[in-house]
């Protein structure tokens, strides 16, 4: 939280992703909108997420590789 609260992003304009296992539950604690993919599989999530919207800050958590 304090990368969010130190850069000034709304919470809105977070997207958190994550894998299955360990890192699944962060998206949840960080309170932002979320997408829990199987392991490996949140990247090219993420990937398109960016494309598809610039001003989305989308951090991936624990992808599983």
């Amino acid at each position: 939280m304090s990368l969010v609260n130190e850069g000034g992003v709304p919470l809105e304009n977070m997207f958190a992703l994550s894998g299955i296992g360990c890192s699944s539950k962060e998206p949840d604690m960080l309170q932002v909108n979320a997408y829990q993919g199987q392991h490996g599989r949140s990247l090219p999530v993420a990937t398109g997420l960016a494309i598809a919207n610039p001003g989305l800050k989308v951090l991936d958590i624990g992808s599983g590789w």
